[in-house]
């Protein structure tokens, strides 16, 4: 069944969350795409003025900060009192990849592992390095295509590969369960409810 289209604009931060957020947006039910753009938080004033007549969804990583006061923040940033209904701020607590760990049944899938070899994200907590987490997850994937194209090593340091944009669209689109990813992080599952 096609759904009709929900009139919105959704931001995020960077371009290698847009997979993850379309799907989330798929999962919700919105036909919109993500586009990613760099200081959101910097462009309050402009998409709340925006938002007056035309939904604007942002996606911002908490990035280790507490997501109530980040949106305190943004929506003082905003310089609308009240801020407008069509302004939906979503911070991802703690980022993007904290969300990717959480279907550890999909990444384990992707990467040729077994859900047993992922760590859980529920237990890093805030204070964990999600990405480094993750990065260590790619760098172990028995699919070869995965682990050469996601990760590349500097001087014995994991960083994310020429590929990892590509790649994760292919994850997100054929492994990544937004639903079951929200059954293990609260954040999501938030951001799940608020959207549908």
């Amino acid at each position: 069944m096609m759904l009709a289209p929900l009139p919105a604009e959704v931001y995020v931060e960077g371009t290698t969350d847009v997979p993850i957020i379309h799907s989330l947006l798929e999962a919700a039910q919105w036909q919109v795409d993500a586009s990613g753009v760099k200081n959101i938080r910097k462009r309050m004033s402009s998409h709340a003025q925006a938002a007056q007549y035309y939904p604007r969804i942002l996606f911002v990583d908490g990035d280790h900060h507490c997501p109530k006061e980040l949106r305190a923040e943004m929506e003082e940033l905003s310089q609308i009192a009240p801020v407008p209904t069509g302004l939906i701020i979503r911070v991802v607590d703690v980022c993007v990849e904290s969300w990717i760990l959480a279907d550890r049944d999909g990444l384990a899938a992707f990467c040729g592992l077994s859900p047993s070899a992922i760590p859980d994200p529920v237990a890093l907590g805030r204070t964990g390095s999600h990405k480094e987490v993750l990065l260590n997850v790619l760098s172990r994937a028995r699919i070869k295509d995965v682990r050469k194209a996601m990760v590349r090593t500097t001087k014995g340091k994991l960083s994310f590969g020429p590929l990892y944009g590509r790649r994760l669209a292919d994850f997100a689109s054929r492994h990544w369960s937004a639903i079951r990813a929200a059954d293990h992080n609260d954040s999501l599952a938030r951001a799940l409810a608020r959207l549908t």
